[in-house]
């Protein structure tokens, strides 16, 4: 019995040495066997067995291809540092001078810090920063009026301000007609106001009028009291003798209407829209014109009496013998506008502006935002420079608005502004419209991008030296084989800018560039540069030009891009798995011209000469033939798409987007039925089936098998329900369907372990 006692207090347990505490002050030795308390899981006395925690060894696994990329890198990198360091120090030198020269006149080193003083300002070396320093009065600090300032940068905004003495205005002499000569309808009450809308609108306004557009009529001698115009459209309409009161404009807009002897009485205006429009001996009183435009007004011998602009925009505006009254302006602004013998009398500016005051008697200018600063120049510029166009130019301050009138001892000085010109509340003063310009001639513009160019040409100098230095001839040829796309590129350039206009040049040039940018591609690249006024094909030769430089790029250095490590064992496996498809499916190469041909000729996502070109390679095709391939595509693809959008459009909206779909969907049924029978000794069921993914595991054949078992599951309930004949049918559903896709692909084999590639041999530690 001892024995056993003593066998049953000697166990041990297995427990973390962290589980067991120890009372303090305590030691280990002088546990007195029978005094210590148990431990859970413990008989009394038994001692816990410590444990030592396991560690555990992390085993990083490297695949011996990926190390072999890694060693060529590194191997790559020290063969460089040594020929460094055998190279010509002269050479060296020279080359590192020409390029950190041309990339500090490119303005590399300024893009870096956050300026955008590159290109020809680099050269200069002179500080525009002083520019955009204006004083309350609107001059500039460091120039005076007739000074010469050398201005360059980016064109962010511009707006061209058109003459108002000769808008686009129906006439009423010597019979109404349009701006084009075609007579104008008689128009009537019952023209404004429907009869149909009439009565929808009993109770409500007496006058309603709701989504029309009235176009080409002239309006006489009506009285129309208590209206509602909502989304009215008046275009090419003469008004004449004609009185509005009490009424609203909601919503409608104003193109080439011309305003004769008209009133409009306690009429409020909201959300309206105003373009190229006459009032002539009109008044509006006691009226309310709020979220509004009006672009390009002429108001001759007009009134506007005790009325308020709240949030409007009047860009463009002449007044002629015309008088402001008790008019308040509120968070509106008037701007390029013309004075010509206004009368006023208490007009309030509260937090609205008046800028480009021009002094003279029409508008015919073009005002630029170019870094931070406002140009005027004379003529539609944008006819010729795009907006982000960079260029340079040679301007003088004037001084404009000084003809209006000035504020002298606190009162205003009459100009072409009468009475007690404009005013701010709580102030007695008058503000003054003079204020310091900038202007310049057209002719003075020069875009920058040609010294751009050059600049980088030096930079591209300096690295050429420097290849030379390093490599030698060899290495200088193989590079001139890598960058003759990018020379041809240049000269592509350079025939676009002598034979097209400088705007259409440049808006060419940025739409190339976006080419390149996904998801973009010629069928969103093209409908913008037509959209822009670009000729379309203009945009498809640019575009068919991008494609056959890429794929001449690709073409010639296919070999160069296979030896890239990581990017370059991607391109074997691609390639070798075209190798493959060929050996297993002749036919394959056999249409593999056409089937480039298209892949690069339609715009879906992924396609053009990039995906072309590596494509053709992967598959095994020669050089001569992809780029032919792609040549053709590219081609043909710009003018189908520009072609498309020309004369398309109308055809477009005959058949609508479902008939366009249907046209294209027969179009391919016969083009795929012509050739299945053109080919048929040639096609075999398993490889249609293998290539369509017809069978139960392709991309087709897997989603209709998984849509016929769900369909004959639910079919078998709903015939069972009804006569128990639905098992019958499931199953013939199923018999024909294993029929058409039998299991697997055809010769498909058991899946391979692909773990078992990579040996041990392969795997290092």
């Amino acid at each position: 019995m001892p024995d056993k006692e003593q066998t049953e207090t000697d166990k041990t347990t297995d427990v973390p040495k962290e589980a067991v505490r120890e009372p303090a002050g305590t030691p280990e030795s002088k546990v007195t066997e029978g005094v210590q308390d148990s431990l859970p899981g413990l008989e009394p006395g038994e001692h816990p067995r410590e444990r030592r925690l396991r560690q555990e060894e992390v085993l990083v696994r490297v695949r011996r291809r990926d190390r072999d990329e890694i060693d060529l890198v590194v191997d790559a990198f020290w063969v460089f540092i040594d020929k460094v360091r055998n190279a010509s120090r002269p050479y060296l030198a020279l080359g590192v001078l020409l390029v950190l020269l041309g990339l500090s006149l490119a303005g590399w080193p300024q893009g870096f810090v956050g300026e955008s003083q590159g290109g020809y300002w680099s050269l200069r070396g002179a500080d525009q920063s002083s520019l955009a320093r204006y004083t309350t009065e609107g001059d500039y600090v460091e120039f005076t009026p007739g000074e010469k300032v050398t201005v360059e940068g980016v064109i962010d905004g511009m707006e061209y301000y058109g003459p108002l003495e000769t808008l686009p205005l129906p006439l009423l002499e010597p019979e109404p007609q349009s701006s084009e000569g075609e007579a104008l309808r008689n128009g009537t009450s019952d023209v404004l106001f429907p009869p149909l809308q009439q009565i929808f609108a009993q109770g409500a306004a007496a006058n309603y009028s709701n989504t029309l557009t009235l176009e080409r009529y002239h309006f006489p001698e009506l009285e129309v009291d208590g209206f509602l115009f909502n989304d009215v459209i008046f275009r090419e309409v003469v008004f004449e003798d004609v009185t509005f009161r009490g009424g609203f404009f909601i919503n409608c807009r104003f193109e080439q209407v011309a305003f004769y002897n008209v009133t409009l009485v306690d009429t409020v205006i909201s959300h309206g829209e105003f373009e190229d429009v006459l009032f002539q001996s009109s008044s509006l009183e006691r009226g309310r014109l709020e979220h509004s435009e009006m672009r390009s007004v002429l108001l001759r011998e007009s009134e506007w009496r005790d009325s308020v602009l709240v949030q409007s925009e009047l860009h463009g505006v002449k007044w002629d013998g015309s008088w402001l009254t008790n008019v308040t302006l509120q968070k509106s602004t008037m701007r390029a506008v013309v004075f010509q013998e206004l009368s006023t009398v208490n007009v309030t500016l509260v937090n609205s502006r008046v800028e480009y005051v021009v002094d003279g008697e029409d508008l015919d200018y073009t005002y630029l935002e170019l870094r931070g600063t406002t140009l005027r120049l004379p003529g539609d510029v944008a006819l010729r420079y795009p907006i982000g166009a960079s260029i340079y130019l040679e301007a003088i301050v004037v001084v404009e608005g000084n003809s209006s009138g000035q504020v002298q001892d606190g009162s205003w000085v009459s100009g072409t502004i009468t009475g007690e010109g404009f005013s701010t509340p709580h102030t007695e003063h008058p503000m003054t419209f003079e204020y310091e310009l900038l202007t310049s001639r057209v002719s003075e513009i020069q875009p920058t991008f040609w010294w751009s160019l050059g600049f980088h040409m030096l930079t591209g100098l300096g690295l050429w030296v420097l290849v030379f230095a390093i490599g030698g001839e060899a290495v200088l040829l193989a590079l001139l084989k890598f960058f003759a796309p990018f020379f041809a590129t240049l000269a592509g350039f350079l025939v676009m800018f002598l034979t097209i206009p400088t705007r259409d040049f440049l808006l060419v040039s940025q739409l190339m560039f976006l080419y390149f940018v996904p998801p973009f591609g010629k069928g969103t690249v093209i409908p913008l540069g037509i959209a822009a006024g670009v000729n379309p094909w203009v945009l498809a030769a640019a575009t068919a030009f991008v494609d056959i430089m890429v794929g001449i790029f690709l073409a010639w250095n296919f070999d160069l891009a296979r030896r890239i490590p990581f990017v370059g064992g991607a391109i074997r496996r691609a390639q070798a798995k075209g190798h493959e498809i060929l050996e297993q499916r002749p036919w394959v190469g056999r249409i593999a011209f056409v089937g480039i041909l298209l892949f690069v000729m339609f715009p879906f996502q992924g396609s053009g000469s990039v995906g072309g070109t590596l494509l053709g390679r992967a598959m095994g095709m020669e050089i001569y033939p992809i780029l032919g391939a792609v040549t053709i595509g590219g081609v043909l693809g710009s003018v189908i798409i520009a072609a498309s959008v020309v004369f398309g459009l109308g055809l477009a909206g005959k058949m609508g987007t479902y008939g366009l779909l249907i046209a294209l969907l027969l179009v391919m049924i016969l083009v795929t039925i012509i050739y299945i029978f053109s080919h048929w000794d040639e096609l075999s069921l398993d490889e249609f089936q293998d290539v369509l993914g017809l069978h139960r595991e392709g991309f087709i054949g897997a989603q209709v098998g998984a849509a016929a078992d769900f369909a004959g599951a639910a079919t078998s309930g709903v015939f069972r329900a009804v006569g128990e004949t639905g098992q019958v049918i499931s199953k013939t559903t199923a018999t024909v369907l294993d029929a058409f896709m039998p299991e697997g692909g055809p010769g498909e084999e058991a899946p391979i372990d692909e773990t078992k590639d990579e040996s041990e041999d392969d795997l290092e530690n």
